[in-house]
């Protein structure tokens, strides 16, 4: 049996504390995702968007008389919400899995982040603060966000200083994921290394592939 628990209106930060606590709790958590405001609206999941806010979702599996008593002990926790059950419930994860509330409407770029869960927050507050158009989803309790900003405000680069800046300053990698041909002939897929990472990255690389016949600057430039 597949139950999931939507709480609605966290705060994203908030969101990323409930999710952790839900993670390190006895209650076997599958999933925790949270969608803002602005993702939840265009979910196409009627319990996600028909609400005026954030949602965050907590998805339990297992035996039925299990996933019942973990699911009251949670609202018991966390407050009460929304239970999806079976179909529902894995529809809604399909549509997390595959970002759709971010996919492109229009010309945008689509980011990936990850970060430390705990700074998740934080970093979308600072892109935020550089960039109006953001939109995000947080998925994997945090560890994985998805950052979707309107393409011509991104400019150029597509936001990557932006983007690349808040990460650094937070720890963790950031992936440009869904961006226009000529966006992605300029703009590094991957995190550009720097220093003896980049040489020892270049040196394994050279290692296994001495004729550089794989997939040359396909992951990094020069590599």
């Amino acid at each position: 049996m597949e139950n999931t628990l939507l709480l609605p209106g966290l705060a994203d930060e908030i969101a990323i504390e409930v999710m952790a606590a839900a993670l390190n709790s006895r209650f076997e958590i599958s999933s925790v995702a949270h969608l803002p405001a602005a993702a939840a609206r265009r979910s196409e999941t009627s319990a996600v968007s028909n609400g005026k806010g954030a949602v965050t979702a907590v998805r339990l599996e297992g035996p039925r008389p299990s996933v019942a008593y973990r699911a009251e002990a949670l609202e018991k926790k966390f407050g009460h919400g929304t239970r999806l059950l079976g179909p529902e419930s894995a529809y809604l994860w399909n549509e997390i899995g595959e970002v759709r509330p971010l996919l492109p409407r229009g010309p945008r770029v689509v980011w990936r982040l990850c970060p430390t869960p705990s700074s998740a927050a934080l970093i979308v507050a600072n892109v935020c603060a550089k960039l109006s158009s953001v939109d995000a989803l947080y998925d994997w309790g945090g560890g994985q966000v998805w950052l979707s900003i309107d393409a011509d405000e991104a400019g150029l680069d597509a936001g990557a200083a932006v983007v690349r800046g808040a990460m650094r300053r937070s720890g963790g990698n950031s992936t440009l994921v869904v961006a226009s041909a000529q966006t992605r002939e300029r703009v590094a897929v991957f995190d550009p290394l720097e220093g003896p990472i980049a040489d020892l990255t270049l040196r394994i690389k050279r290692g296994f592939d001495p004729q550089g016949v794989l997939n040359g600057g396909r992951m990094h430039e020069g590599h």
